[in-house]
């Protein structure tokens, strides 16, 4: 049975097939609970370790359930927006690693990744590892950056 605990543990021990496996069977769940470790504080292992699994789903799943990831992004996205009075850490971090799992399908949001970041201050330092993330996978989707932040990162 999928419980937070068993998500926690898989993530903890970075057991990212184990957790392949149990979302094949229950994903929208295992997918919750991932993103329940996104909150962690920048410097828990926790923290990363969900942002990396949510790649790796993205890129097992992606192309099956384009749907539940495109949802995804978009709660992310809606997130980051200082209005909506929610908490966007791990947002951009997230959405990188799943556009950068399957550019293809998923490069659209690049877009809003960067222009909802750059219009909230706490996700600033978010949006330089989830550019730096997508530019290595995809950089054309990055090419049309604002200048002040290509020359910040070296583009």
């Amino acid at each position: 049975m999928v419980n937070k605990q068993l998500v926690v543990q898989l993530l903890a021990e970075q057991k990212y097939d184990a957790l392949i496996k149990i979302a094949a069977k229950n994903h929208k769940k295992v997918l919750r609970y991932i993103r329940l470790n996104l909150y962690h504080g920048y410097h828990n292992p926790l923290r990363w370790y969900a942002i990396e699994a949510l790649g790796r789903l993205a890129k097992e799943f992606g192309s099956q359930k384009p749907e539940v990831y495109k949802n995804f992004l978009e709660r992310l996205v809606l997130s980051m927006d200082q209005e909506s009075g929610n908490v966007p850490w791990g947002s951009p971090e997230a959405m990188a690693s799943i556009i950068s799992s399957q550019p293809h399908l998923f490069g659209n949001f690049t877009s809003l990744l960067i222009t909802n970041s750059l219009a909230n201050p706490m996700c600033h330092q978010g949006l330089i590892w989830a550019i730096s993330r997508i530019a290595r996978v995809a950089p054309y989707l990055i090419c049309s950056l604002p200048v002040e932040i290509k020359n910040h990162l070296h583009l």
